[in-house]
Parts: structure tokens; sequence; C-alpha cells
């Protein structure tokens, strides 16, 4: 079966919607091009989305798409097999990037009221590492949201870890 992207996606803006106050910060790690951020954005305009990924290339592609400069493509699922959707640039001015290390976050103590971790576990060395960054990072009353559906080892290292 073919991935369908922005039904994840989908999926993800809901659970973020569910947990982001109007005025929340939002934190997604491992951004990429930043589809999750645009969406955190406009469910809290009157707060903070932020982006980061180790890749300078999906930084900035993420900060053009952000700023309305170009187009978010990604594939989804249809009858015929696999197509491309397109979002146009958001024109978001609540949204930041940066390039770093997940496990190594330059922010605050207890900063973040909801934190995305979508596709990363499986490629952090030591997930205990990032999940101890995560809860530095978290507000008490904040909520994290981890999403690898495809490595179900990781995923289950992960609820061992956090209890």
């Amino acid at each position: 079966m073919f991935p369908d992207a922005g039904e994840l996606y989908t999926k993800l803006a809901t659970l973020v919607g569910s947990w982001l106050p109007p005025n929340g910060v939002f934190l997604d790690l491992g951004c990429g091009v930043g589809r999750t951020v645009v969406d955190a954005a406009r469910i809290a305009p009157d707060g903070l989305a932020i982006g980061f990924d180790l890749s300078l290339s999906k930084v900035v592609r993420a900060r053009t798409i952000s700023q309305g400069t170009a187009v978010l493509r990604y594939p989804v699922r249809a009858q015929e097999g696999l197509i491309e959707a397109q979002i146009q640039g958001q024109d978001r001015l609540n949204t930041a990037f940066a390039i770093g290390d997940a496990a190594h976050v330059l922010l605050p103590d207890r900063s973040i009221d909801c934190i995305l971790l979508a596709l990363v576990i499986g490629l952090i060395q030591d997930p205990r590492d990032l999940l101890r960054e995560v809860f530095r990072i978290l507000k008490p009353t904040g909520h994290v949201i981890i999403a690898d559906p495809f490595d179900a080892f990781y995923t289950t290292t992960v609820h061992q870890t956090i209890g």
C-alpha cells in the first residue's frame, strides 16, 4: 500500500489542535519541510510554532513555505495510486525554524506546550537522550505526541522508557 502523507498530517493536526492552546508554543523535533509547524501556527495564531531539524535544506525549504514563497508538495493516496498534493505558501509570521540536534535543544526549561516527534525516534541513536530533553523543555501541563508507526521496536522502547 502506498503511504498517504496527507492522512498522517491531518491526524497530526487534529492531535495538535486538541492540545495546543491558541497562545501556546509548539515544537516539532524533526520538522522536515514544516507541514505540521504551519498547521500549528494556524491552530495557535497568538502563539509560536517552532520547527527543528538536522537538515539545512529542509529548514530552508520550511522557511520559504511558511513565509508564503514556496509550495508544499506531498504524496497522497488516490484510487489510481500515488498522486502529489500541493498547498500554497502559508505566509505565517508566528513560525520559527532552527537547525540542530533534537537531543540538545537550546530552549528554556518548561517552555513548550506541545512537542511533536513524528518519524524521528528511529533516527536517534539513543531515544532516552531525546526524551530527557523533551521532558526538560516541556511545560508541566504540556503534551508530547510521538508518531512513529513504521518501527515498532523503537516505539516499544520509548513506551518502556517513559513508563
